[in-house]
């Protein structure tokens, strides 16, 4: 399941909740990623967005390059982890509302879909 939420909808108390539920959630086979940033999963979206901005300005990355050479490892490491942990948990929940301030055009929210269809069987969003 992947939670779009935007700026200023509760989506930061949301997270935390999440986080803080994590064993809960487990026992009933939903599995909140470590790799992505927790409890935002923010670095998702670094991967798959055209914005450069002051996140990644104060982690030293200026081009969309070296934002794609940020990413690339943990990504990798995403789809790592999830393949260790499919045979146990039903359903990924990740939650991020940076996808809904920094995947804007159609191209990035293309590369995105291609990505998560190629880590999980099915995608919803909610």
């Amino acid at each position: 399941m992947l939670h779009i939420g935007t700026e200023k909808t509760a989506t930061t108390l949301l997270q935390s909740w999440v986080y803080s539920n994590r064993d809960a959630l487990g026992q009933k086979g939903v599995y909140l990623p470590d790799g992505l940033g927790k409890p935002n999963n923010s670095n998702l979206a670094v991967g798959f967005s055209s914005v450069l901005d002051s996140w990644l300005r104060r982690r030293n990355i200026e081009t969309l390059e070296e934002s794609r050479q940020y990413a690339e490892p943990v990504l990798r490491d995403f789809v790592e982890e999830i393949g260790r942990v499919s045979d146990t948990y039903d359903t990924c929940l990740i939650s991020s509302e940076q996808l809904s301030t920094k995947v804007l055009n159609i191209d990035d929210i293309n590369r995105l879909s291609d990505f998560l269809k190629s880590v999980f069987d099915q995608v919803s969003i909610i």
